[in-house]
């Protein structure tokens, strides 16, 4: 006997189709009229129509096709009230959560009041339910800075601006989102049945999602999934926003990046619309934050000074709170910056972002999980750091996690040395064996019995030697045949268990006196002495603006007035560029290439009293000058110079007391500790 076939799948738009197809039986209709009767575009109609013809077809129904007048569906009475009773019956039943994303989007997609009837009917509930979870969107929609508003009589919409409403619904929507349907947009396809084609127009979407495809291309972007789709989505509903507006102002690009243009005008071009500033100005500021890391310039760069200030601050209190050393990753810097600055944009946005983890985190690693907690909110409450949700210190608490996880991978490793006098073959089959057998141990070499001795297991940092011979060493030894015995792994477990139960190794550190060796090229170390050399403190007194700090700061190095012009003018160009101002150091940072000076040059300008111009609270002048002739490893200095200033307070202590030898000092080994690192 054939298995009974099962009744194709319709999706929401598909069963309104097919409803109004049955209710209007016998009259054509056109792809244009199902689409405004079911609030879709005339595309999703024309994509239902197959999974439609299908349902109808598997129920013994077929539709009548007519150029210029439409689709009918034609049947008798009977046979309609069948076609009915199997469509209602097959009528999804929608879950609390399918429930509340079918009323926002009816919410969203209105342009007027909906009556509560309309709704209970549309999400086959009673009025008294809906009013329960009406309460409860309210209340998830104030954090987005919309309302909920419901007059009897009148009936019950969204108020919000064009911008609150789409943050909300790319914040909310997003993350109730399918990851099949996340999958598809990533891939630059538009899902249909999906519930955000209630509210994003398929034909809109589609080509947003073909120019941001190509700008992400060509620009080498490298944005997150997480961030393509938060853009995506923005940009669909701005788009049909526009569309729907009266008018449309055109204006000018000036002030905006490169980047920010060619998005615009691709976007702008693709649609016949232009771009109002303030939507240009979220461009700017979503591009800015997501840039490629090859456009930073650290050492130059008053934005990413604050950022490093920030992500230090939170690395010294989650130290402090762990009793882990998490400065000794350097990378962990650099990550918790690019993440800072997604965060900082968020924070000023007002938007919200979603974290699957947050309550894995909080039940499997529940001490990371108040350490980080504990150190946002310590931020926050001194103003370093803007209030955090829990979504998104969870993503911060990753961050600490995997250096946590790479502490706990590396403490179980054990490194090893192999001898095995037996020839070239030998040692491999054996350090073959020991790989598959022993994953935590650590074979660093193979060494020879003649140049195996205590000085150089130590130098290297060796756990456990393993040797095929007897070995008079006073070093932890296991000797094992070629082929491993069973009594040769036991005795390998045993001594591995033996070193991984002592106390951990400290560190190899670097002496002050090493590091000019360090260097990777000469030029460094001369170019480091060079900069110790002329470090200038200096102050000035009574200055009437930030002006007068950068004239008195370009003859800082440079005593006659052709070269000191030479600086200034350098100095003013980076001021017009962007703010200088570092809030942590209450300094600003004047900084250029220049050849008017042969090296690097870093210098503290003191103003006596500090100059208060918008809030701002300036104590004194950075000065950092390198020549224009794209040395890279000044460019490494300076980095490295910034980088001290910002995570080690002591150096701006010492420049702020005018205590130069101190600064000095400060300076040398942090940078030899810095060129260690790299």
């Amino acid at each position: 006997m054939p298995p009974i076939q099962q009744s194709p799948l319709l999706s929401e738009n598909g069963h309104k189709i097919v409803n109004i197809l049955l209710e209007q039986a016998g009259t054509w209709l056109t792809t244009a009229k199902l689409a405004e009767s079911i609030s879709v575009s005339r595309r999703t109609v024309l994509r239902e129509l197959s999974s439609v013809e299908q349902w109808l077809s598997h129920n013994g129904a077929a539709l009548t096709r007519s150029p210029g007048l439409g689709i009918q569906l034609t049947a008798e009475p009977e046979e309609l009230q069948r076609l009915a009773q199997e469509l209602h019956s097959k009528k999804p039943t929608l879950t609390k959560k399918e429930r509340t994303q079918r009323l926002m989007a009816m919410l969203f997609r209105s342009q007027e009041p909906i009556k509560a009837y309309v709704m209970a009917r549309e999400l086959d509930i009673s009025e008294r339910t809906l009013k329960v979870e009406l309460d409860q969107l309210e209340a998830e929609l104030l954090p987005h800075d919309v309302q909920l508003c419901r007059r009897p009589g009148v009936g019950t919409w969204i108020s919000g601006t064009p911008e609150a409403r789409r943050r909300a619904i790319g914040s909310m929507f997003r993350a109730e989102l399918p990851s099949e349907d996340i999958r598809q947009i990533l891939l630059g396809n538009f899902p249909t049945g999906s519930i955000l084609s209630e509210i994003l127009d398929a034909d809109i979407a589609e080509g947003v999602l073909s120019v941001l495809r190509r700008f992400d291309s060509e620009e080498a972007f490298g944005f997150t999934d997480s961030g393509y789709l938060t853009l995506a989505i923005h940009l669909i509903l701005t788009i049909q926003t526009l569309r729907n507006s009266a008018t449309q102002t055109p204006s000018a690009m000036n002030g905006f990046s490169a980047p920010t243009r060619r998005l615009a005008a691709a976007l702008e071009k693709k649609f016949g619309l232009s771009f109002p500033d303030e939507e240009r100005a979220y461009l700017e500021h979503y591009l800015k934050a997501n840039r490629p890391d090859r456009e930073r310039q650290g050492w130059d760069n008053a934005d990413e000074w604050n950022l490093r200030h920030l992500a230090s601050q939170l690395i010294s209190a989650m130290e402090a709170i762990m009793d882990l050393e998490f400065s000794r990753y350097p990378a962990l810097l650099n990550d918790l910056c690019c993440h800072l600055r997604s965060v900082l944009y968020r924070a000023e946005q007002g938007r919200r972002i979603d974290n699957p983890s947050v309550e894995l985190i909080k039940a499997q690693y529940p001490a990371l999980w108040e350490a980080t907690r504990s150190s946002c909110d310590m931020l926050a409450e001194t103003g370093v750091l803007p209030a955090l949700n829990d979504e998104e210190a969870a993503f911060l608490a990753m961050h600490f996690g995997a250096i946590i996880e790479r502490e706990n991978l590396l403490r179980l490793k054990v490194h090893a040395v192999v001898v095995c006098p037996y020839g070239m073959a030998s040692c491999r089959f054996l350090i073959s064996q020991l790989q598959k057998e022993f994953p935590t141990l650590q074979i660093s070499r193979c060494a020879s019995v003649r140049d195996i001795s205590l000085e150089e297991l130590e130098q290297n940092q060796a756990d456990l030697v393993i040797s095929t011979i007897p070995l008079e060493l006073d070093f932890p030894c296991v000797v094992v045949s070629t082929i491993l015995t069973a009594q040769d792994k036991e005795l390998i477990h045993t001594a591995m268990a033996q070193i991984k139960n002592k106390p951990s190794r400290p560190q190899k550190r670097l002496h002050s006196e090493d590091w000019k060796g360090l260097y990777y090229t000469g030029k460094l170390s001369a170019s480091i002495d060079e900069l110790l050399d002329t470090l200038m403190i200096d102050q000035i007194l009574a200055p009437a603006s930030r002006s007068t700090l950068i004239t008195r700061a370009s003859h800082l190095f440079c005593p006659l007035d052709y070269d000191a012009k030479q600086v200034e003018a350098g100095l003013l160009r980076r001021e017009a560029l962007a703010d200088t101002y570092v809030k942590p150091l209450r300094s600003v940072l004047l900084h250029c290439k220049t050849n008017a000076v042969s090296g690097c040059r870093f210098g503290y300008l003191e103003s006596v009293p500090p100059v208060y111009e918008n809030g701002k609270i300036i104590c004194g002048a950075l000065v950092l000058l390198i020549p224009d002739d794209g040395d890279k490893a000044r460019l490494e200095i300076m980095q490295s110079v910034s980088s001290l200033l910002v995570e080690d307070d002591r150096l701006i202590t010492a420049l702020r007391n005018n205590n130069r030898p101190e600064a000095v000092r400060l300076l040398r080994e942090g940078l030899a500790q810095r060129v260690a690192m790299d």
